[in-house]
């Protein structure tokens, strides 16, 4: 089976959750005999500013990578808040005839894997397959966080999403006014996909609303199947109006090292790996450490990369505190080749994400080392973590409590070898990549 999968970004340049799992994934079926290739965006511009779209050909580990360059001037804001445009829709079905493929998995929703895409795949009779791996597929904030701090229920509403969004775009100007650098509200930009136009009236904000809803029932029309990674997940799309029929929910998987010995250690080493972005709530840690007594034996440890200013603020916030408090390490990024090497220095890992996770990956991973989750009780963490069991829960956005729970590890003498001893194995890439075969044999026999 020829695939093609499109995603925000791919490795070397840039990559997150999404693309370690696309990358793993790939892998998992190109040992199977059939071929995947991925389309991802990339920060490079096209090569003339008269070319509006390129691609750039390379490989990843064996993995074939079209790299493509778009240039946004020529579009209309529709086209750019739609993500769909006609000249796009063209260029995409002349790349598919010189390059066909079976079928077409969409990782992500941008400018990259965008509607043109999708609608030049069904005008070439590819089956169209759709992973819901961020939040951003359906909320314009991108993290089913409302405006006013309190999580969403993920059901898109023109009236509701287009007061959140119109009172986000206020904020962020107070803050940028006011020179807040203090880490604002997760998501005042949209990590690739910001549209280039000035919000306007409530009036505006509605219509624009409006188009998007427009076009999101339109992918609903084209995808012939969803892949939902929980059941938080898969109700999300529910409530959006996806058939029941067409969503096939299968779990996450990682690739994984072989078994991981941990080091020891006097202290407990609490570990928060991935990237700054606000929304994944590092910020929230370091507010969280900054309540627990120095004289507690925990170390923390951040890994991870920054890209952009609102991500170099919060790995700036994180430096700071590591300057002045010597329990704190900032650890940098490291190769997917060393995850084995990280965890084996870890006791605890904690994801404080204030967006709605649809995994996380991180989770998995150290769930495969033997070591328990620290993680809010929303999105689709309380599917991986059971409270008191492999890990413990805490409200939302609450780092008080999230300070509750590392000291109780820290001062309770049993309590780090109970959760340790609760954790499971996660699912392995290889039954993972054939449940997804089974998912695509069933696009192809509808199609």
């Amino acid at each position: 089976m020829r695939m093609l999968w499109a995603t925000y970004c791919f490795f070397p340049e840039r990559f997150g959750g999404t693309e370690v799992y696309v990358a793993g994934a790939a892998r998992g079926l190109r040992r199977l005999g059939h071929s995947v290739s991925v389309v991802a965006g990339t920060t490079r511009a096209t090569s003339s500013p008269t070319t509006p779209f390129e691609i750039r050909e390379t490989n990843y580990e064996g993995i074939p990578v079209h790299f493509f360059s778009i240039r946004t001037e020529g579009l209309r804001w529709e086209e750019l808040l739609c993500l769909e445009a006609e000249a796009l829709t063209a260029w995409w079905r002349e790349w598919l005839k010189r390059n066909p493929y079976d079928l077409l998995h969409v990782h992500g929703y941008s400018p990259v894997c965008s509607g043109s895409l999708v609608t030049a795949a069904k005008q070439m009779g590819l089956p169209v397959a759709m992973s819901f791996h961020h939040p951003g597929l359906l909320c314009a904030r991108g993290d089913f966080v409302q405006a006013w701090n309190h999580p969403c229920d993920g059901q898109v509403r023109v009236g509701r999403c287009s007061v959140c969004f119109g009172l986000t775009k206020v904020k962020a100007l107070m803050a940028e006014r006011q020179g807040d650098s203090a880490v604002p509200s997760p998501n005042t930009e949209s990590g690739g996909r910001e549209l280039r136009f000035k919000m306007g009236t409530a009036f505006s904000l509605t219509r624009q609303f409006r188009l998007k809803l427009r076009s999101w029932n339109r992918l609903i029309s084209q995808v012939d199947g969803w892949h939902a990674f929980s059941d938080q997940t898969r109700g999300m799309l529910l409530r959006n109006g996806v058939p029941e029929s067409r969503i096939q929910m299968i779990p996450h998987a990682v690739e994984l090292p072989a078994a991981i010995t941990r080091k020891e250690s006097p202290v407990i080493r609490v570990g928060c790996i991935g990237r700054f972005h606000p929304e994944k709530g590092t910020h929230l840690l370091v507010q969280a450490i900054q309540k627990i007594p120095e004289r507690l034996p925990l170390q923390f440890i951040f890994y991870g990369m920054a890209h952009g200013e609102r991500e170099k603020k919060v790995q700036a916030l994180v430096a700071a505190l590591a300057q002045r408090d010597p329990r704190v390490a900032l650890a940098g990024s490291f190769e997917p080749a060393h995850l084995a090497e990280v965890f084996s220095g870890l006791d605890v890992v904690v994801v404080p994400s204030i967006a709605f996770e649809t995994g996380p990956l991180v989770a998995l991973e150290a769930f495969h080392a033997g070591i328990p989750v620290v993680g809010p009780r929303w999105g689709s963490l309380p599917s991986l973590v059971k409270d008191g069991v492999n890990g413990l829960l805490f409200p939302w956005a609450d780092a008080r409590a999230l300070a509750r729970c590392l000291q109780r590890i820290a001062t309770e003498p049993d309590l780090l070898k109970q959760l340790q001893s609760g954790v499971r194995p996660p699912g392995n890439m290889e039954n993972h990549v054939q449940a997804l075969l089974g998912f695509y044999e069933r696009l192809l026999k509808c199609r």
